[in-house]
């Protein structure tokens, strides 16, 4: 999902900082950020995700995790069934993802049953509140927030990004090439990446 450029300071802020709306953009809120998100058991995917990371080349990235890579059998059939349905290009690399056990599927229930027909988004809001202490990896707003309305720790792409240039998994020129790609393929704007810049710098 690209951002609008309203949205590049106020809600990067709220985002990284989950303090609310701020005023200036403060180097504390990158701290606040990854307490928040560097320490759980895995990863919960949802569609957003799994199509950015696709787009940019990316999803073996994944393997550079320390969490687990899970999602919910409504995501695969989103990015997979029918992105290749549809022709869309990314759905044969997240598929080859799947294939490679690079993201594994888990049921959202307690007994691993899944919704058919059903929207992804409150299917994998339940697989991370049942998961206890999964992070959600996620490039929706309106998904990012209902998260953080549950108390669940929430990630944007482009932090898990920039989690991994931290812990010295990527360099520097490899982080700057991929939020160049994301740009490209119209999953952030130009300014989110420039605020997004000004933040974690």
């Amino acid at each position: 999902m690209a951002y609008a450029g309203e949205t590049a300071g106020s809600f990067l802020g709220r985002c990284l900082g989950r303090l609310g709306p701020l005023g200036p953009l403060h180097r504390v809120d990158t701290k606040v950020c990854y307490w928040y998100t560097a320490y759980v058991d895995a990863l919960v995917l949802d569609s957003s995700a799994l199509v950015t990371l696709a787009q940019a080349d990316a999803l073996p990235l994944l393997r550079l995790s320390a969490h687990e890579a899970v999602t919910v059998p409504e995501v695969y059939r989103e990015t997979v069934e029918a992105g290749l349905a549809r022709g869309h290009p990314d759905a044969l690399a997240i598929r080859e993802a799947f294939e490679r056990g690079l993201i594994r599927v888990r049921g959202a229930g307690p007994s691993g049953a899944t919704a058919e027909g059903r929207h992804a988004d409150p299917l994998v809001l339940a697989l991370a509140e049942r998961m206890g202490a999964a992070a959600l990896l996620v490039n929706d707003r309106s998904l990012f927030r209902r998260a953080f309305t549950l108390g669940l720790p929430a990630q944007l792409t482009i932090e898990f990004v920039q989690d991994l240039l931290r812990g010295g998994k990527i360099t520097r020129p490899f982080r700057d090439s991929l939020l160049q790609k994301f740009i490209a393929r119209g999953r952030y704007t130009s300014e989110f990446i420039e605020a997004f810049h000004l933040l974690m710098e």
